[in-house]
């Protein structure tokens, strides 16, 4: 097999770490050995943004709601959790922001990542277009800005699916959706 990289072998150090806890707490364990096992220094990614070509061509390669969702990821600066939690009454175009209250991951609906992530971003033109277009296309079909055909909630693998093969068809070398 392949060597483990240190993110993997600290989630799963984190992931034994609680469960001893959790046996300490219950009595179980007399103590528990993760503790004395130091976490791996993870190397930082480094940023590799798109440049204005390859936004250009990821949204001429985006359609539909899909161009809706890359066009708010990239010009409204929202994490991917915060926009698949965006709700119909979060989105002001009146005032011309939009408002971060909640993310969504697959634990399920959250307060954001942190404190200062609750927050008003303004609206960029491409980003009220696209929110616009995007309200017309659901209407009321789901409280959710951007959702599946159902009208729930899109998934954070159904956006990552979507941003890798747009990458490709606009033939853009691959990065991590959080660089967009």
């Amino acid at each position: 097999g392949s060597t483990l990289g240190p993110r993997r072998i600290n989630m799963t150090r984190g992931l034994l770490h609680a469960i001893f806890v959790t046996a300490q707490r219950r009595k179980l364990v007399p103590e528990h050995p993760v503790a004395y096992v130091e976490k791996l220094r993870e190397r930082k990614s480094d940023v590799d943004p798109l440049t204005v070509e390859e936004i250009k061509a990821l949204l001429s390669a985006a359609k539909g709601q899909e161009h809706g969702i890359f066009t708010v990821l990239i010009f409204g600066g929202l994490r991917p959790s915060e926009l698949l939690a965006l709700r119909r009454q979060d989105i002001n175009f009146d005032r011309g922001v939009i408002i971060v209250a909640r993310n969504l991951t697959r634990f399920g609906e959250g307060l954001p990542k942190t404190s200062y992530s609750e927050r008003e971003v303004d609206m960029l033109a491409p980003v009220r277009a696209a929110l616009a277009e995007q309200q017309a296309r659901v209407g009321l079909k789901s409280t959710f800005v951007f959702c599946n055909r159902a009208g729930g909630a899109l998934s954070l693998k159904e956006v990552r699916g979507a941003w890798f093969r747009l990458l490709r068809l606009a033939r853009l070398r691959e990065r991590p959706l959080y660089q967009c």
